[in-house]
């Protein structure tokens, strides 16, 4: 190895190091944006997720205020446009399983509720 090395003129040793250099760059450019984006993502998935449990919240007081458990129904059918929702429920101020969604085909059970950390607390 050492003797090809040895046999390349200057050009070729400056563009063999020219080369690897970008090479190694670019990699390390590559990873880095990898972590920085799979780190971010998770962030971006909890706000999106707050701002859909903020929409529907504010979309809901009326039905849980007439209990009308159709109507809150419908409104946890938004949920459906986004792929990372598998189960929701609205809870009624007791705690009480209002109304409910589940995705087709969803293999999770929805989970118990602890409604002193998780409930929204309606105006």
């Amino acid at each position: 190895m050492n003797a090809w090395i040895r046999r390349l003129s200057l050009a070729r040793k400056l563009t063999t190091m020219g080369i690897l250099t970008s090479a190694t760059s670019l990699a390390i450019a590559a990873v880095v944006l990898v972590a920085y984006d799979r780190a971010s993502s998770r962030e971006r998935l909890l706000r999106d997720t707050l701002s859909l449990a903020e929409v529907i919240g504010n979309n809901s007081t009326a039905a849980l205020t007439f209990g009308d458990a159709k109507a809150a129904t419908e409104t946890l059918r938004v949920v459906a446009v986004h792929p990372h929702v598998i189960s929701a429920a609205i809870l009624s101020p007791d705690g009480r399983v209002f109304a409910h969604y589940e995705r087709a085909g969803g293999a999770v059970p929805p989970l118990p509720v602890d409604t002193t950390t998780t409930r929204t607390h309606l105006p």
